[in-house]
């Protein structure tokens, strides 16, 4: 893997992950009440404490 490349995934590679959270956790909001509730509650709620220190400042 090249430089350029590596630099983009190493530049790319949270927020991507911070989107798939989102994205399960509103997915499984949608789908059914109960425990898919909590899964969406409790990975929407790890997207806020991630940003919580670019919030602070």
């Amino acid at each position: 893997m090249s430089k350029t490349r590596m630099g983009l995934w190493r530049a790319y590679r949270v927020p991507t992950l911070l989107g798939v959270i989102s994205l399960v956790g509103l997915i499984s909001a949608l789908l059914e009440d109960g425990p898919f509730d909590v899964v969406s509650w409790l990975l929407l709620g790890v997207i806020v404490v991630a940003m919580w220190p670019a919030l602070k400042r």
